[in-house]
């Protein structure tokens, strides 16, 4: 057992959790005093207004009455036939002297009322004003030297550590025997055999179907060569019964092989070496049949070309003599050579 010094990662969060939660309440006080100040404006402006109607309104009533006394005064005495009229006037203007006093009262009372809002309003704020006091009384309580250390503590990078105890790992070595069973690993030679063999199946795996394809056209080939060396006229005068024999021998060799002889060890390779053997062998009698085959007709189109061309001469030697005698005389010779 030993004791180490690590970074207390629960004291951390702490920390970062305190910080965001004064960053918060400051930020709250802040927007709380500037609605205050907002409320206590608006207050201010309504009492002022509501001051300026109050005392129009009674400016106009004191004016209306002094109108009214006027009049009366600047009726003339001796009018005692108007008097009716008068008296009737003056019922009228008390009429409306009342109802204008009923419209001061009622602009009075809700100028009443609008000031008692003002006041709950008022009354609220310094209610929240308290509150907040109560609530900060528990931090004007503390010492400058406690906040100062406080902000220190919350806004320093320094980790906060810890001590705690860990086991030591102790280390027992062990001896550890190798025993080997069946089956036991390759040796290197038998492995490099192995993998040897393993690259021929893979390469015969990918070209199987190329071998497939060869074996078949060695098959097609070897037996068109015997059949046409045995029955074929034309195969037969043109090679001699030596090189017919060697050349069936072959055909029949490369037959066995392709029907029974091959296995999973044979490659594309040997299957293309007996190929190209057969071809050697038989393009150049297939060539010689072919040439003997056409001769015939060759020989028929030939020997019509040339009586053409000697009637030909004999005509010219009969009414052309004006041709240059040497150069005629040239022709004719190798048209004689060549028949």
């Amino acid at each position: 057992m030993y004791d180490e010094e690590v970074v207390d990662e629960d004291a951390m969060r702490e920390r970062r959790r305190k910080r965001l939660a004064k960053e918060a309440e400051e930020k709250r006080k802040e927007i709380l005093a500037n609605a205050t100040a907002t409320n206590e404006t608006d207050a201010n402006s309504t009492d002022t207004s509501e001051t300026n109607s109050t005392e129009t309104n009674s400016t106009e009533t004191e004016a209306n009455s002094t109108n009214t006394n006027s009049t009366e005064e600047a009726k003339p005495e001796g009018e005692e036939e108007k008097k009716d009229e008068e008296s009737e006037k003056g019922e009228d203007g008390e009429k409306k002297e009342e109802t204008s006093e009923d419209g001061e009262t009622t602009e009075e009372d809700g100028a009443e009322k609008k000031e008692g809002e003002a006041d709950a309003e008022k009354s609220e704020e310094k209610k929240e004003g308290e509150e907040e006091k109560k609530e900060e009384k528990p931090e004007e309580e503390k010492t400058e030297e406690e906040k100062k250390a406080e902000d220190e503590e919350l806004y320093s990078d320094k980790p906060i550590m810890k001590m705690v105890t860990k086991k030591k790992p102790h280390v027992i070595s062990l001896n550890v025997e190798r025993v080997d069973q069946l089956p036991l690993p390759m040796s290197a030679e038998e492995r490099r055999a192995a993998e040897d063999k393993l690259a021929k199946m893979t390469k015969y795996d990918n070209e199987v179907g190329l071998m497939d394809e060869l074996k078949n056209e060695i098959e097609s080939y070897a037996y068109n060569m015997k059949d046409k060396l045995e029955y074929d006229a034309s195969y037969k005068a043109v090679t001699t019964e030596e090189a017919r024999t060697k050349v069936i021998e072959l055909s029949e060799a490369a037959d066995k092989f392709a029907m029974y002889e091959i296995t999973k060890e044979t490659t594309l390779e040997d299957l293309q070496g007996w190929m190209k053997n057969l071809t050697d062998a038989w393009i150049p009698i297939k060539e010689k049949a072919f040439e003997f085959d056409i001769r015939s007709d060759t020989v028929k189109v030939t020997e019509k070309e040339l009586k053409k061309i000697q009637d030909g001469i004999q005509k010219m030697k009969e009414t052309m003599d004006w041709l240059p005698k040497e150069e005629f005389d040239a022709a004719v010779k190798k048209v004689e050579d060549f028949a």
